[in-house]
């Protein structure tokens, strides 16, 4: 395969990824009244970075990306997809209590920040390196607030819309 084409393919996967997680936590927000806004804002947000990885698409076709670290699990990316997926399936049966949501959101934000799976790309342009940071330093973020809430669920002093 091509290496703009297999990069394509990866930038895909990530995006759909996104979305999934976007799905996931637009299901919570219908689900958990309490945190409605909580949720329905961190799910706008993974749909921003489903569009940021859509963005990356013609920076590959115009060679401002490239591979950085070569080595990317595909399968790892396609078996969170589905994860996510049935995570969402449950969260919309109203099969998930609010602890145990912020424990999966915080496990799945984790594992994106500890799979790093941005690495796989490197650009020498502004727009790349824009892009790629403003994941990251997002995904970052996400991990901080859900764990916030958890922590605050978790002792017991969490108080609705704070």
């Amino acid at each position: 395969m091509e290496i703009s084409q297999e990069l394509m393919e990866i930038v895909g996967l990530l995006e759909e990824h996104e979305k999934a997680i976007g799905r996931f936590y637009l299901e919570l927000s219908g689900q958990q009244p309490d945190l409605k806004d909580f949720w329905r804002e961190l799910s706008d947000e993974e749909f921003e970075h489903a569009a940021k990885m859509k963005s990356l698409q013609p920076m590959i076709e115009n060679s401002e990306m490239y591979w950085g670290e070569k080595r990317f699990n595909k399968a790892a990316i396609n078996t969170s997809i589905l994860y996510v997926q049935r995570q969402a399936q449950r969260a919309s049966q109203g099969d998930m209590a609010v602890k145990e949501a912020l424990s999966i959101s915080l496990s799945i934000e984790k594992s994106l920040l500890e799979n790093d799976f941005l690495r796989v790309f490197q650009g020498d342009s502004v727009n790349v390196r824009q892009i790629l940071d403003s994941l990251s330093l997002s995904t970052k973020h996400h991990q901080q607030q859900i764990k916030n809430k958890w922590e605050s669920y978790r002792s017991g002093t969490y108080q609705n819309g704070h």
